[in-house]
């Protein structure tokens, strides 16, 4: 993440997204998912979201990705990093990505009919 205050602070932000996005498209990253959101004004509906009916003073620029190898993980950090000390002038303060690259464990939810299931109950003493 890094940050944006001030008067037109959402328009920076959205440079910075498409900054990103070309920078991405540089380094070749190989992600199955990206997405930037802007807190508080469209990182939970994304494209949704209402344009806000005043301008926010301040925006986190949120920037996550999905991707099947740690090395292309770890591109996605390298550019928001860089964003921090050479992209749009008055970017704040970053949070480094060092150890937020991490493996994801996915659980999908699903119901079964009742009638293909047996139930078995086992007790293992060791």
């Amino acid at each position: 993440m890094f940050f944006y205050a001030g008067p037109g602070a959402l328009n920076k932000a959205r440079l910075a997204k498409r900054v990103l996005e070309e920078r991405f498209k540089i380094v070749k990253l190989d992600a199955e998912e990206v997405r930037i959101d802007f807190l508080g004004v469209n990182a939970i509906h994304g494209p949704m979201s209402p344009t806000p009916a005043v301008e926010p003073y301040e925006v986190a620029v949120r920037v996550s990705a999905r991707a099947k190898t740690r090395a292309e993980a770890n591109k996605v950090g390298r550019e928001v990093d860089g964003m921090g000390v050479s992209g749009l002038g008055s970017t704040g303060k970053r949070i480094p990505f060092g150890d937020r690259v991490r493996e994801v464990i996915g659980v999908w939810s699903t119901l079964v009919d009742r009638t293909q299931v047996e139930p078995v109950v086992s007790i293992r003493e060791s």
